[in-house]
């Protein structure tokens, strides 16, 4: 049984503190203060007999019970998903909290308000001791002694109600949602100015979510301290890494503790449910980008190091006056339906020599198809987007070159001899990414693309690294040559034309 402590404030809502007392003995069996403390593992084991215990969950029970006991006070639990973490954070942990103290309350929020209200009803289906006849709904529900748990969406109305134990679980739907700026900059002032604004004096808080991005939620709350004493990070990947590459992802959290991994390196985290070959048939049905993200918990591939995604600036637009040279660099593939992708980057260089990706188009088309999306690509850019067509080597390359300039009579068209291997040529503008010299327009094909670039050059696809290097590398050579045109009626400042 559990250890009660109750202190009978004087507010309306604790007054009858005789009636407290006695709802304790006839429940518990036991008076304030006094008692058996019931660990989380053994209060399952009573309660909620069907769960399977797990090497994995046994080490999360352990972090818990330290959270609520007090001698930690955040916990960030990445594992991947199917693994069971939802169950037991936000099913089961909320009911033992409040058998522990049932005068307080616990919160979950997720990414939205129907998901937050189904973990809100389950573990109210576990809290297996009396509930006020006043609220029992599924957003909302109360204990006898005045406690109980409510439940919200990220960014939607919040209760007035505090929370002695917040849980946040998923508050980022899927990976566009988690790329967005506006998303980003929404779920950050939630969490400030909501979310945190709830917490009671010592109030404890568990965070568990996969980390699509850098600047997600949990990227933006483990940059919020300087010091990090008395916080725990739950890093278990699918597939064990090399310690020392989990503890480089928190090296910059000072005194934060990193439970450690049992495993070896390569190791499933729960052979009993995903064995290692069920684990690598997922790994090869995902781009590196999404099995990082989702199993491995990185929000960028270790080694893809030359388009690092904390670099990805995305903007809603930009001043066109400030456009220098604007173009569309197109890498081809011919084969409907597999293969490798045609992509087609449009790239613009500023006056202050910043570069901005502007759009991407990129399919699996044959080459009638091709030159037919190309050609209206081009329609849709006009007539001063110059447009770049890579000539592969040998006269195959070069016929299909001069077929796509002659689907193009009337544009800025000319082909394009790359020359060296795809890292080198991609070189020039990673260091401009690096340097934080280049910015993506938002739109729907920032998903893929970043993804690509995460991976490059170890990753599936490296079509739109190459059609990226090939418009950076035009654009240099485009902006070299300009020259200033002065308009009729003498400007003040010149325009430049190439």
């Amino acid at each position: 049984m559990a250890e009660i402590s109750v202190q009978v404030e004087l507010t309306e809502r604790e007054a009858n503190a005789a009636k407290a007392i006695s709802w304790l003995k006839e429940v518990y069996g036991l008076e304030p203060g006094h008692g058996k403390k019931l660990k989380l593992q053994d209060w399952v084991k009573q309660h909620v007999p069907k769960y399977k215990w797990y090497r994995w969950n046994t080490l999360l029970a352990g972090v818990i019970d330290r959270l609520v006991e007090g001698d930690l006070h955040t916990v960030f639990v990445f594992c991947p998903p199917r693994h069971g973490k939802s169950e037991f954070v936000s099913r089961i942990l909320p009911a033992y909290f409040l058998y522990r103290f049932p005068e307080r309350w616990a919160a979950l929020s997720s990414y939205n308000a129907m998901l937050a209200a189904t973990f809100s009803r389950a573990s109210r289906a576990r809290f297996n001791l009396p509930l006020s006849e006043e609220s029992q709904s599924a957003m909302s529900w109360e204990t006898q002694l005045g406690g109980g748990m409510w439940a919200a969406g990220v960014g939607g109305t919040q209760t007035g109600r505090g929370w002695h134990l917040g849980i946040c679980d998923d508050p980022v739907k899927d990976a566009e949602e988690a790329s967005s700026v506006v998303m980003q900059e929404r779920n950050r002032d939630w969490w400030d100015s909501v979310w945190m604004t709830r917490a009671e004096p010592g109030a404890k808080k568990l965070l568990t979510m996969t980390r699509w991005h850098s600047n997600d939620v949990a990227g933006h709350v483990l940059r919020s301290q300087k010091d990090w004493t008395g916080a725990a990070v739950v890093h278990l990947p699918a597939l064990a890494e090399d310690r020392k590459h989990v503890l480089e992802l928190y090296e910059n959290y000072p005194n934060i503790e990193i439970v450690p991994d049992w495993r070896e390196v390569g190791e499933p985290l729960c052979p009993e449910r995903f064995p290692l070959d069920a684990l690598k048939d997922i790994q090869a049905r995902l781009v590196d980008y999404y099995w990082a993200c989702l199993y491995q918990q990185r929000p960028s591939v270790r080694g893809g190091s030359m388009f690092p995604k904390v670099n990805a600036k995305i903007i809603p637009a930009i001043d066109q006056s400030q456009v220098r040279v604007r173009v569309r660099y197109w890498d081809k593939a011919g084969t409907a339906g597999g293969g490798a992708y045609t992509a087609g980057v449009k790239m613009v260089v500023m006056r202050d020599d910043s570069y901005v990706v502007e759009d991407v188009v990129r399919g699996q088309w044959s080459a009638l198809d091709r030159e037919q999306a190309m050609k209206n690509t081009a329609q849709q850019d006009g007539r001063y987007c110059h447009i770049r067509v890579e000539q592969e080597p040998g006269s195959g390359g070069k016929d299909s070159a001069e077929a796509s300039i002659r689907n193009l009579s009337g544009y800025k068209v000319a082909a394009d001899r790359p020359t060296g291997d795809k890292t080198t040529r991609a070189e020039p503008i990673a260091a401009q990414w690096q340097g934080n010299n280049v910015s993506l327009i938002e739109g729907a094909w920032n998903r893929e693309y970043l993804a690509e670039l995460e991976t490059f050059p170890t990753g599936t696809y490296r079509d739109q690294v190459d059609a990226t290097s090939g418009a950076a590398k035009t654009l240099l050579e485009l902006n070299q040559k300009r020259k200033m045109v002065p308009p009729a009626g003498g400007p003040r400042h010149p325009v430049y034309s190439v």
